[in-house]
């Protein structure tokens, strides 16, 4: 009884953070995020002290002790605990000016207060990274303590998957009404979808919840029958459909690239599965529902945006003219990369062990490119705050030490699943396909500088073991999920 009361307690913070981060702005203005902080920083409280008030005064010191001493001697408590100190200190030393050093006849950033030790240029800047990063680390802690069981993380699951088809049906509107204002209410001189001012995030997060949703919808299939198993499945098509089509009418290539990939591998992975499981009724069924669901979608994607997406391939959108070839497009797209790159890495191994703290990269970066390259890169245009290159910006702007502990957190939780899950679970491999695409993506761009999608990223993530643990085969005799 209690720990279904603390259970729902939990979940309400649980769901406002996913929700609101999700549906507005995508997390990605800061201002509208804040509340996010306070929320996660309650939801701490409650994940330690709620026995305190729930539970019958005889029991509160034991269900306290027995719940706090569970939550500690979770390896990722520790990975993630000293991951956010880390933040902490680099806003607390956050403070560099631009100088002219009169030695060296050149511009150059003063040391923060306490030289050698991790910092940042801008408080705001690091509080932002303690804003992003904190409620990731509470989230988890919280969905993989023992109050949480299996059938609440499923609902949680099926909420995500609803309210992210859901979103992307309020893209298609927002679309289709071909207005230039996010919500209707803010003008946007670049592409937009949904509730993402920027399109890249907007493939990633629908790539994303329509693996997720695809795995709970090969999961109802190749399970025995359910009360509700139909209504079910009928919504997750939908959802399904509705977050591939999103990521294609966000107009970004490699969503629209990503998006096709996953369905095809779904649909080979659906029809290999159904040949070795099901009567050759349920085979053919399977086989109809799938160029069904194949069509659907791809009748849905031309019939709102298959011009655009054409021209986003061929021409490159607003970036290029059109009697400008693809070959100069991918040379427009690609060249800045390198440089990109090669400049952060140079930060980099001028700063290896505590880094230059968050969003420290715009700082610097026209110091270590060359001026007669500023066109190349963007200088004197947008889009030069980040590296597109998640991993090497987080270890420019966190260091050795910092992404090290960041590097630890994620690991920790992937040990988790192949330690614990069931491999032949559709949940656990549709799902860790499209975390595994968002790593990719993230390769190439930034999925993981938007709260929703990290957010997003890491529940799916810390509640795999559970949802797809070995024991489920013992339980269900030999009825794989």
């Amino acid at each position: 009884m209690l720990n279904e009361r603390v259970e729902k307690l939990l979940l309400t913070p649980v769901l406002l953070t996913l929700l609101y981060t999700t549906w507005v702005w995508g997390g990605g203005r800061l201002s509208f995020h804040k509340p996010v902080l306070w929320v996660a920083g309650l939801l701490l409280v409650m994940l330690f002290l709620l026995p305190l008030f729930l539970a019958p005064s005889v029991e509160r010191l034991h269900t306290l002790g027995r719940n706090v001493r569970k939550i500690l001697l979770d390896p990722f408590f520790f990975s993630g605990l000293l991951f956010v100190a880390y933040l902490v200190i680099q806003l607390w030393n956050a403070g560099r000016t631009l100088v002219f050093d009169i030695p060296s006849a050149g511009w150059i950033y003063s040391q923060p207060r306490v030289p050698g030790w991790p910092s940042a240029f801008t408080k705001k800047e690091a509080l932002q990274m303690i804003e992003w990063f904190f409620p990731a680390w509470v989230l988890v802690l919280t969905l993989r303590s023992d109050w949480f069981q299996r059938g609440t993380l499923q609902k949680l699951l099926y909420i995500i998957v609803y309210s992210s088809g859901l979103l992307s049906l309020f893209g298609l509107v927002q679309y289709g009404s071909k207005t230039h204002s996010i919500y209707w209410q803010t003008p946007l001189d670049c592409h937009f979808f949904a509730s993402f001012g920027y399109s890249n995030h907007a493939a990633a997060y629908f790539v994303l919840t329509g693996a997720l949703a695809t795995g709970l919808l090969f999961r109802e299939i190749f399970r025995p029958g359910e009360k509700g198993k139909r209504l079910r499945i009928t919504l997750l098509i939908l959802s399904t459909v509705l977050c591939m089509t999103g990521a294609n009418l966000s107009l970004s290539r490699a969503g629209v690239i990503l998006a096709w990939s996953f369905m095809l591998l779904a649909a080979i992975y659906g029809l290999k599965r159904a040949w070795k499981q099901l009567s050759p009724a349920a085979r053919a069924n399977m086989l109809a529902a799938t160029l069904g669901i194949v069509g659907i979608f791809y009748f849905l994607v031309a019939g709102f945006g298959e011009e655009a997406i054409i021209n986003e391939f061929i021409y490159g959108a607003d970036k290029l003219r059109p009697d400008q070839t693809i070959l100069r497009m991918l040379y427009t797209e690609l060249a800045e990369r390198p440089f990109l790159c090669d400049a952060a890495w140079r930060i980099w191994k001028d700063n290896e062990l505590f880094g230059i703290g968050g969003w420290g990269y715009r700082y610097l970066l026209a110091l270590y490119v060359q001026r007669k390259f500023w066109m190349n890169v963007g200088l004197q245009g947008g889009g030069w705050a980040n590296v597109h290159c998640d991993p090497l910006q987080f270890l420019l702007e966190f260091g050795a030490v910092g992404f090290g502990l960041l590097l630890l957190s994620i690991v920790m939780l992937l040990f988790a699943v192949f330690r614990q899950a069931e491999w032949r679970s559709s949940l656990l491999w549709m799902s860790l396909s499209g975390l595994a695409l968002v790593g990719v993506f993230s390769l190439i761009d930034l999925p993981f500088r938007c709260p929703a999608i990290l957010y997003t990223w890491v529940t799916i993530l810390a509640v795999m073991p559970k949802l797809t643990r070995r024991e489920t085969r013992v339980k269900l005799r030999g009825t794989p999920q």
